[in-house]
């Protein structure tokens, strides 16, 4: 892989929001409201390296991973270990209650960097809701996800190479959007529809 390697966490933002994604990891721009605070401490547990014994199972906290084949690197919030098959199983910490496709991505691609750093499969992940205190199943090997999984790096990397940003769209993701006053889709989006019409004159 002569790439640079990507930031797993770059395929949830991709998923969100293409825009945002390169302002974060390319532009290296940042904001933070309401959520991404909220967020950012309900992660100080886990980003303490920990390991912690419950029954049937091991977690180990803040685990790095990385895929030289597909050049992605991060860190899992947890990798659960089952005592009994010695499987593992990664585990995503989410603020809210609502588990978003890009998530599920995240988690797939944490599988594939734990199975090509230990050799064994890895079939399942989870997504933990810290605000329902549940945890959604993750088909980790799923055929179709792991694609998607390719397609979306693929993806960033051809935006990468590109040099410039997507196209912002105004909608109601802005809303909860911390880099919406770096992004201003408003006026992105009026200056993309003037080219469009002055377009159209000079083609007609």
């Amino acid at each position: 892989m002569n790439e640079p390697y990507l930031p797993i966490s770059a395929i949830e933002h991709w998923a969100y929001c293409q825009r945002q994604c390169m302002l974060i990891h390319e532009e290296r721009s940042w904001e933070d409201n309401l959520s991404t605070t909220m967020g950012a401490l309900g992660h100080s547990t886990v980003d303490l390296g920990a390991v912690r014994s419950q029954p049937g199972r091991r977690l180990h906290h803040s685990v790095t991973v990385w895929s030289d084949h597909l050049g992605l690197i991060g860190i899992c919030d947890a990798v659960e270990e089952d005592l009994s098959t010695g499987e593992l199983s990664p585990v995503e910490h989410k603020l809210g209650s609502k588990v978003g496709h890009g998530a599920v991505l995240q988690v797939v691609a944490q599988a594939i960097c734990l199975e090509e750093a230990t050799g064994k499969p890895v079939n399942h992940g989870w997504v933990f809701s810290r605000a329902s205190r549940r945890r959604s199943s993750v088909l980790a090997n799923s055929p179709s996800l792991r694609q998607e999984v390719s397609e979306v790096v693929g993806a960033m990397r051809g935006q990468l190479h590109k040099g410039s940003l997507p196209p912002a769209v105004r909608d109601d993701r802005c809303n909860d959007c911390s880099l919406v006053e770096l992004c201003l889709p408003e006026q992105t989006e009026n200056n993309v529809a003037w080219h469009r019409r002055v377009e159209s004159v000079f083609d007609a």
